[in-house]
């Protein structure tokens, strides 16, 4: 990640319109993962009030890595 580019609000507006995507479509509700790791991510989605609602594990090779599930729902 390029420090430059953080705190620009990109990510944000990004987010919103992919979930807005989503919903317009006729989704009710969206999921994603992010790694279990990546502490900035998961602050992220909190912040959006993405609710944390699950674990899985991405393999990478042999190797699990363990995700955090994040969803939201259409209000």
């Amino acid at each position: 990640m390029l420090e430059r580019f953080t705190r620009q609000g990109v990510g944000s507006r990004l987010l919103r319109h992919a979930t807005g995507h989503a919903f317009a479509a006729g989704a009710t509700a969206v999921w994603l993962s992010a790694w279990a790791g990546n502490q900035r991510a998961i602050d992220f989605y909190k912040k959006h009030n993405w609710l944390h609602v699950g674990e899985t594990s991405f393999m990478l090779g042999a190797v699990a890595h363990p995700n955090h599930i994040f969803a939201i729902r259409k209000s």
